[in-house]
């Protein structure tokens, strides 16, 4: 077992990934690292945008954009080096961000213990039970090869195919 004594910047990691390039990316209560192959490096960012805190989600979009989903509602987009940054003035809920997908068009979708949302332009939308979602607290998300989006929750699993969610219960 290897822990930090051995090297390891934490003991307890949330996510973990690699991206484009090999590189292991390891988010964690104490921050996020990038891991080449041979060190540990903490990345915070850069100057004004930092990532600083408990990394819950990561993803890696198809372009190489890194998405980093944090405990207290932050998310971070690393594009070419640079970190944009979204909050609550961007129409997050400020709850724990658990998951990140991107859709067939590049929309960025997340998983927050205050719902679903859904990026358009730099604000996101919460998608509620306004819209037929029966729960409003989701720890994991992903879109399937048909391009339906599926949903976990403490109250089950769904599934939206675009238009409406349905509800699968176990038998």
């Amino acid at each position: 077992l290897i822990g930090t004594d051995a090297g390891l910047p934490a003991d307890y990691f949330s996510d973990l990934l690699f991206d484009r390039d090999g590189a292991l990316w390891l988010g964690s209560p104490t921050g996020l690292f990038r891991f080449d192959g041979v060190t540990f490096e903490r990345f915070h960012g850069d100057g004004d945008t930092a990532v600083f805190g408990d990394v819950a989600a990561l993803f890696v979009a198809p372009d190489g954009d890194l998405w980093i989903g944090m405990r207290y509602g932050e998310i971070f987009r690393l594009h070419d080096g640079r970190l944009t940054r979204f909050d609550k003035g961007h129409g997050l809920p400020g709850r724990s961000v658990f998951a990140i997908a991107l859709d067939r068009d590049n929309k960025a979708w997340v998983a927050t213990a205050g719902g679903l949302l859904r990026l358009d332009g730099d604000h996101w939308t919460l998608i509620g039970t306004d819209a037929g979602l029966p729960a409003d607290y989701f720890s994991d998300l992903l879109f399937d090869r048909d391009g339906a989006l599926w949903l976990g929750s403490p109250t089950g699993l769904f599934r939206f195919d675009g238009v409406t969610f349905e509800r699968f219960h176990g038998d």
